[in-house]
């Protein structure tokens, strides 16, 4: 899933207006002060937001590759043909440097 920035920030702030909404409904004011105060820190609340998403979609990433390489290692296993394990270990190469890049990439977003 692959979420561009204007629709987290869309997204945010459509969330905080149903529950500011819903605060009016109740009648809730120190919600609704509370949900008005978080308004005025929104730039803040979306860019951490926008890094959640972004973390959550390098985990899958990383996570289908620790997969991949799983599915070749059982390959590895069970294949005696010594050109298809060149191949498959070239393979597991490229998936163990892309994995150490979207790792990279997950801790530069902390």
């Amino acid at each position: 899933m692959r979420t561009l920035p204007k629709q987290v920030a869309q997204v945010w702030i459509d969330d905080q207006l149903d529950l500011f909404n819903f605060a009016v409904e109740i009648g809730d004011s120190e919600w609704q002060n509370q949900i008005l105060e978080q308004f005025k820190h929104k730039e803040v609340a979306i860019e951490e937001l926008k890094a959640h998403r972004v973390r959550q979609e390098l985990w899958i990433r990383f996570d289908e590759v620790n997969q991949k390489m799983l599915e070749l290692y059982e390959q590895l296993r069970i294949n005696d043909n010594s050109d298809r394990q060149q191949a498959l270990k070239e393979r597991v190469w490229e998936l163990k440097v892309q994995r150490n890049v979207i790792g990279h990439q997950i801790r530069e977003i902390g």
